[in-house]
């Protein structure tokens, strides 16, 4: 263990001790504070947040789509990756104020299968039984991290039930990836009686108290899993709120849980459920909604206002519902969304991340289920190290020496940022396989002193939260 550093968040004015060796995010969590969270890999950004005092701070492997160079010059960090070796003032940019302090504690368990059945010709419904500790407390529509064996790596998947007082029972529902890291071991080797090892309970995608909302839930894939849990957990406490889900599939083979979501109307009397196809096969039979389910959502609903909403698939589903949803009214701090995105075990992303979540409401996680397809979309990478001094670059300890750049001696060519939002001015563009650590970065206020902006006071990095992507 390594010396321990008080961190401030505000502007919800909660401290917290962070040992050198924890993340602030994982140090948060183990203290009851439920910050949030996607990826916990550095590639969601939905972490994302500004030091407002402190530099000294270590950030392990993570993406320059999630921290791009000139917003960490600018002094923006990402929680799940930051290791303090100072005190810190750390201003959060995505909290829930109804939420933040009603984290669950971190645990980490060993279960058996108890089985593993196909639910679809691509999909697996995995049902484990906890044995050491018996019972694992978790809100409907969190996740769990998955050790795989043999390896140091873990992947992330969500509960589809809503408690473990029934005999330890855990359920998930996992798309299976060819060549993928651990669907591959679900596909081919685990069977019923053998263990695994989790750890959680992680992520934000709960539903929220909100008893005159309408809830919309849409979901695709494995992104089944989560809203199952909801669902039912609706169910069981009797929720008698307003909601449709609405799912698609391209085929009648790809639809599981179907009979039961049908069965949830009943229990559920303003519930309804609505499937859709967007490519039905003639032997379908099918008689319900085509086409791409945001399609099928923009003729069904005409006006969304007040309502909350519930994303959770694969990317392409969840980038175009997001401003589906807002354009039929959503309040954007109501869409709460969770993103499965593949990365490939060569550190290559099938997407990109699409940034962290406004307004302190979306859970974007980026799910760690690896492809074989490295090629789709490529990834820079920075390790920033706080070791070093000033000027002179030391070892890492398995690659080259560290690249130490001043903002000033960095390159400053006048390409846009990375992610389109203008010039990127100085940047610290790190060659392949090092280390970087940009030494000095413009500051900002603190978060209500940019009224001195009317004296003609403003300097670097000082303005407003830009509205961060999707």
């Amino acid at each position: 263990m390594g010396d321990k550093h008080v961190v401030r968040f505000e502007p919800v004015g909660i401290e917290i001790e962070v040992d050198e060796d924890q993340t602030v995010l994982r140090a948060a969590a183990e203290q009851g504070i439920m910050l949030m969270h996607g990826c916990k890999e550095g590639q969601c950004s939905a972490c994302k947040s500004f030091v407002l005092d402190g530099e000294d701070i270590e950030l392990d492997r993570y993406s320059t789509f999630a921290l791009p160079d000139y917003e960490l010059e600018e002094g923006y960090t990402l929680l799940c990756r930051a290791h303090p070796y100072e005190d810190l003032t750390i201003e959060l940019l995505n909290y829930d104020a109804d939420m933040i302090r009603s984290g669950l504690p971190i645990q980490e368990a060993t279960a058996e299968v108890s089985s593993n059945e196909p639910v679809t010709h691509d999909m697996r419904h995995l049902v484990l039984r906890l044995k050491e500790p018996t019972q694992l407390k978790f809100f409907p529509g969190q996740y769990v991290d998955f050790h795989v064996p043999g390896t140091d790596l873990t992947r992330s998947f969500s509960m589809a039930n809503t408690t473990t007082k029934d005999g330890g029972r855990l359920e998930f529902v996992i798309r299976v990836y060819p060549g993928g890291l651990f669907s591959q071991y679900l596909d081919q080797q685990l069977a019923v009686g053998d263990d695994v090892t989790l750890t959680g309970p992680f992520g934000v995608f709960t539903l929220r108290d909100a008893p005159d909302a309408r809830l919309v839930f849409l979901g695709g894939g494995a992104g089944m899993a989560p809203i199952l849990s909801l669902l039912r957990s609706m169910a069981e406490r009797g929720i008698d709120r307003p909601a449709v889900y609405y799912y698609g599939a391209r085929r009648r083979r790809d639809l599981c849980f179907d009979t039961e979501l049908r069965e949830l109307a009943d229990r559920l009397p303003r519930f309804s459920y609505v499937p859709a196809l967007s490519e039905p096969e003639p032997g379908d039979g099918w008689e319900g909604e085509t086409g791409l389910i945001t399609d099928v959502v923009a003729r069904h609903e005409s006006g969304l206002a007040g309502a909350d909403a519930y994303v959770c698939g694969p990317p392409p589903m969840v980038e175009a519902a997001l401003p589906l949803l807002e354009q039929l009214g959503v309040a954007q701090k109501r869409i709460f969304y969770d993103k499965f995105t593949t990365t490939g075990d060569a550190g290559t992303p099938l997407s990109t991340g699409a940034g962290p979540a406004p307004a302190g409401q979306r859970d974007a996680r980026m799910r760690q289920v690896p492809d074989d397809d490295h090629t789709r979309t490529q990834r820079s990478e920075a390790c920033v190290h706080r070791r070093g001094g000033r000027g002179q670059g030391i070892p890492r300890l398995d690659g080259p020496p560290v690249q130490l750049l001043r903002a000033a001696e960095a390159q400053a060519d006048p390409l846009r940022g990375r992610d389109g939002r203008g010039p990127a001015g100085p940047q610290a563009l790190p060659q392949s396989g090092l280390a970087v650590r940009v030494l000095r970065r413009p500051r900002r206020l603190p978060a209500g002193l940019d009224r001195l902006e009317g004296l003609g006071f403003r300097p670097a990095g000082t303005g407003p939260v830009p509205r961060l992507g999707r």
